[in-house]
């Protein structure tokens, strides 16, 4: 009893070691004597210290706040900011600080924090935004840092607006147009327009715009204005002219708006030199350099500049040059001349004239004829001034020379040809040369020379003629001479009877004016016309007939030569009629008439065609492939030929296969058809139960039936033409077992005792299998496993659940059973007076781990072999059991004890004395 409290109050005070803070012990609440004060201590001081050595982290746990003071809206802008961070785990150095990032492009500031109370964290910083900034919303933010490192993730957001006159933070004072150019020696009139982008208006910022007042002031001829004669709004004033101030009231308008936005017109009057200018300025007050300031009692004492000076910018009207448009001198040309590039002194331009390409400006005499052109150019510059600059081009006509008879003349040879230059145009006198094969020419340097050859061939002749301004032309003329000459080809012609043939000489040479044709022979009467070219032939009678055919050309020339015809008999050929069969054989019906040969072939189809007899018009023919097949069926007698077609369409009826009946286990099986077509129904025909298909239509699909037994489908297959084809199946549904052993633990010390639980359905007997060499055909079997080695053994425990119909199954499930170490000490001395120190002799075996408990409230120790002293402060003899539990790396443990008697500190006193 007394030792059984002694433990709970050490644990107890234990306990408390480990709370967040740790407080001071007293050690005078156990009376075990100052050894058990002295560990305790130890215990005491170590936990502390670990208590103390916990790591910082990033991590607050109670929010945040942040408070964001601002002392007015106009730059410099000063802000205060007040950040808290909650729950911080400092790990009790105290080293926290806050970064501040103004957002500005400024050095940010790290302040450290004060921790206005148990774990929350606080600090302020301030801040001026500058006049003249870039921006007109600033991004600040607050980082929380714990012992230097920043803490990323806790951010807090501020956004700063601030305001500034309007050519600041992101504001633009802006004119449209900035330069307005008038082209010099012309007048102009212009309205100005302020396109400003006030500050901290939208689209820069949305929720705080700039709005509260505004005034803004157009004045004209300011600056280096030279233009004194110009007018605003029709009134020619002393310049400068101030115009009105403009009040924009606050809360209203967020951008320049009409009338306030546009100036008067201002007119330029012509006469005025290149660099001549009128300027006119913009004037913007707004809320941070107000023309009249509230603050300030009564009107602005400067009613031209206001309590503050204004943002100006200016624009101008401005005299600019007009582009150069000198062009340079060109021609004169002749007519023939080829194309000439113009060329001006300013690009870019635009030509229009006779002759003239108005992109390129390349001019073609040709094109543009005779006579004096005014070609005109038209450029404008960038200022949008415009002028036209012209240039005359002088074009002389040339000659013109047609030939006689003309360009490309036949003849036949040896006969005279008078050729004739004929010109006109140009100025005369005329020189003419004749160049090229001048041989036949009787003269080369007249107009009408001679042409004269008995030579067969082609001759190339030029007529170069020049006038009396050196411009020229020429014509080319070619002459064939060849003597007039007929054929035919083929000849003899070869045709059927009832078959028309036109008749088609082929006629070269002479003038190859062909006047005069002439048919005759006995049998003209075959023939369409007896004085054309081509006549037609036509004959139902067979027989030979004989031709005679002369031409004669326009100079008399003339050629003669036979032509023979034969008519041979023709056959008549018949394929049958179109026909569609089921099936992928098919008989003809080819006729045979009175030909001397017959034969059929394939045009068309998507497969092959096989004939049992290529010849025969009742040929049996196979394909390959369904499908529709073209066939030409062809007779021949002689060289006359006839031919006629057939189409037959092969649909195979579906033809769908399926293995043989079959067993299985189970409720689910697979339906396959081969080949199978998509077209088509499973069905079940007979069976115990009911049966559902996974797809009904598809040639492979899956069935699943409500019971064993015996059941029977089938498949009805349809093809796109109609043919029908069917098969059915047989399949036994067998109970299939299922075996399931319920839930085992993975791993267990050895020795384990384990009843195995047995789930398993739709079976008659099992066998288990241990994994060790043992087994049992149990329902619920109950197995112990031990090792008898060092190390841990990994079984597999396997269930085989059997039916009478061989549907059987098996689950594995692998389970490991570690070893148990051996706990043995020996103590010396077993007995003694108090204090008594023990000493233990560890004799474990297979043991990683060692867990010393003497039995008399003292702290476990974990020694191998731990000397210990025992202490008995009573009046009597006291025994404590010595317990040593042996641990190995598997986790699994052995306890071995003995006891310790210690008699009181009197016995030594009695010894002594006794001795």
């Amino acid at each position: 009893m007394i030792k059984q409290s002694f433990t709970w109050v050490l644990r107890k005070v234990s306990l408390s070691i480990f709370s967040i803070r740790c407080h001071p012990i007293r050690p005078n609440v156990i009376h075990t004597g100052y050894l058990l004060f002295f560990i305790f201590l130890l215990s005491h001081t170590f936990l502390c210290s670990f208590n103390s050595a916990k790591a910082q982290n990033c991590d607050y746990q109670g929010g945040q706040n942040d408070d964001w003071i601002f002392d007015k809206r106009c730059a410099p802008v000063t802000v205060q900011r007040t950040v808290t961070f909650r729950g911080v785990n400092d790990g009790g150095t105290g080293n926290v600080s806050i970064y501040f990032d103004w957002g500005d492009g400024s050095t940010p500031d790290i302040v450290p924090a004060t921790e206005i109370s148990s774990n929350n964290w606080q600090a302020d910083a301030s801040h001026i935004y500058p006049i003249g900034g870039d921006n007109c919303n600033y991004e600040a933010q607050a980082y929380l840092m714990v012992n230097g490192v920043l803490c990323t993730s806790s951010v807090q957001t501020q956004i700063a607006t601030v305001w500034d006159i309007d050519n600041q933070n992101g504001g633009i004072i802006d004119i449209s147009p900035e330069i307005y150019p008038i082209c010099v020696g012309n007048d102009g009139s212009v309205q100005f327009a302020d396109i400003s982008q006030w500050n901290c208006t939208p689209p820069d910022e949305e929720d705080t715009p700039n709005f509260r007042n505004r005034w803004t002031q157009w004045v004209y001829g300011t600056d280096t204005t030279n233009i004194s004669t110009a007018t605003v709004d029709g009134i020619n004033y002393p310049w400068p002219y101030y115009g009105p101030i403009n009040y924009y009231a606050g809360d209203t308008v967020l951008s320049p708006a009409p009338p306030a936005s546009l100036s008067e017109t201002i007119y330029i009057p012509p006469g005025y030199n290149v660099g001549d200018r009128f300027i006119v300025t913009i004037r913007n007050w707004n809320a941070c350099n107000p023309y009249d300031d509230p603050s300030i009692p009564g009107p602005p004492s400067d009613p031209v500049n206001g309590d503050h000076p204004p943002v100006v910018t200016t624009a101008m009207a401005i005299i600019v040059d007009l582009p150069d448009n000198t062009i340079s001198a060109a021609g004169p040309f002749c007519e023939t001349d080829l194309p000439t590039q113009l060329i001006a002194a300013t690009p870019g331009g635009t030509w229009s004239g006779p002759g003239i390409d108005p992109e390129t400006g390349i001019f073609n005499p040709t094109e543009a004829g005779a006579g004096n052109h005014n070609i005109e150019y038209n450029v404008t510059n960038s200022n949008g001034c415009s002028v036209t600059g012209s240039i005359n081009l002088e074009v002389k006509e040339s000659p013109v020379v047609n030939i006689a008879p003309g360009t490309e003349v036949f003849l036949c040879p040896g006969l005279d040809l008078q050729l004739f230059a004929e010109i006109s145009g140009g100025t005369p006198p005329y020189t003419i040369n004749w160049s090229g094969d001048t041989l036949p020419l009787n003269n080369t340097n007249t107009v009408n020379p001679t042409f004269y050859t008995t030579n067969i061939g082609t001759y190339h002749l030029t007529a170069l003629v020049t006038d009396d301004t050196g411009c020229s032309n020429q014509t080319d003329i070619t002459i064939e001479v060849e003597d007039v000459f007929i054929n035919f080809d083929p000849n003899p012609i070869a045709l059927c009877a009832g078959e028309t043939m036109v008749l088609s000489p082929i006629i070269s040479g002479g003038s190859r004016n062909f006047i005069t044709h002439i048919w005759s022979g006995p049998n003209v009467d075959k023939l369409s016309a007896t004085d054309i070219a081509n006549p037609v032939f036509f004959s139902t009678d067979t027989g030979t007939f004989q031709f005679n055919y002369q031409v004669v050309d326009s100079m008399g020339c003339s050629d003669q030569t036979n032509l023979t015809v034969i008519v041979k008999e023709k056959p008549f050929a018949y394929a049958g009629v179109d026909t569609l069969t089921c099936s992928l054989q098919y008989q003809l019906h080819g006729n045979v008439n009175n030909a001397d040969s017959s034969h059929w072939s394939v045009i068309s189809g998507p497969g092959n065609i096989f004939f049992d007899d290529q010849n025969l018009g009742t040929a049996t023919i196979s394909a390959d492939q369904p499908g529709t097949y073209l066939l030409v069926w062809e007779l021949r007698k002689g060289n006359c030929l006839d031919t006629d077609t057939v189409e037959i369409t092969f649909s195979e009826a579906p033809t769908p296969t399926i293995i043989g009946p079959f067993q299985l286990c189970g409720l689910i099986a697979e339906l396959e058809t081969f080949p199978g077509i998509n077209a088509g129904t499973w069905s079940l025909t007979s069976g115990p139960g009911e049966a559902s298909f996974s797809n009904i239509n598809n040639p492979q699909t899956q069935v699943e039936v409500s019971t064993p037994g015996i059941y029977t489908f089938s498949r009805l297959e349809v093809s796109p033409d109609g043919c029908i084809g069917e098969t059915t199946q047989t399949i036994e549904f067998l109970p299939q077992a299922i075996a399931d052993m319920g839930s085992v633990d993975a791993e267990n010390c050895s020795p384990i005792e384990i009843t195995f639980e047995n789930h398993s359905i739709n079976a008659d007997t099992y066998q288990w299998n241990f994994g060790d060499g043992s087994a049992s055909s149990e329902e619920l079997p109950t197995h112990i496993y031990a090792v008898s080695g060092t190390e841990p053994d990994t079984l597999t425990i396997e269930l085989q659940a059997l039916n009478l119909h061989g549907c059987n199954d098996t689950i594995s499930k692998q389970i490991i059973i570690k070893p148990v170490p051996v706990a043995s000490f020996d103590a010396d001395p077993l007995a003694g007076c108090s204090p008594l120190e023990v000493s233990f002799t560890n004799n474990s075996a297979g043991a990683d781990i060692f867990y010393w408990n003497f039995g008399d409230s003292s702290s476990i120790e974990t020694g191998f072999s731990p000397s210990h002293t025992f202490v008995n402060a009573e009046n009597y003899v006291q025994s404590y059991q010595v317990n040593l539990t042996a641990e190995n790396s598997y986790g699994c443990t052995n306890s071995h004890s003995v006891y310790i008697t210690v008699y009181p500190g009197l016995c030594i006193r009695i010894i002594k004395r006794w001795t």
